[in-house]
Parts: C-alpha cells; structure tokens; sequence
C-alpha cells in the first residue's frame, strides 16, 4: 500500500477475497450499510451476488474511496 495524495477509482475490481458463505459475508455487508454493486447484464440476485457459468459467485462492493472489492465463493 501507498499513501497518495489522490485517488483515482477503476472500473475493474481491485482487490479480491475469497469466502467460503458468500450469502453470510454480504448479508453482515448489507448490516454495515455496504451494499453490492450491479451491473447491466448480469444477473444478481437480492444480495447483489452473480452467479458465474462455472458456478462461482460473485459479490461486488466499492471501498470508501470507490475502488471495486470483491468477494468470491468457488463451487
């Protein structure tokens, strides 16, 4: 990590974890006031979670200074 003194969010996720109860992570997300971020043209469901052809799944959220976190669960 680096401190700057500017930030400048991207569009693609930059950080990832990996979960193993995607559902029980976004929902104490949900908790906190974190909500998932949605895409056009991806099916999420009420959580914010994608469901990827090879069955892992997804959860997509900013950070405070807008980066795209994710968090993933593999089948």
């Amino acid at each position: 990590m680096q401190k700057v003194k500017s930030v400048q969010p991207h569009s693609y996720t930059t950080l990832g974890f990996d979960v193993t109860d995607i559902e029980g992570a976004a929902r104490r997300l949900a908790d906190a006031g974190v909500s998932g971020t949605r895409y056009p043209g991806f099916e999420q469901d009420t959580l914010g979670i994608w469901t990827a052809p090879s069955g892992t799944r997804v959860l997509w959220f900013p950070d405070p200074d807008g980066n795209v976190i994710s968090l993933s669960q593999s089948p």
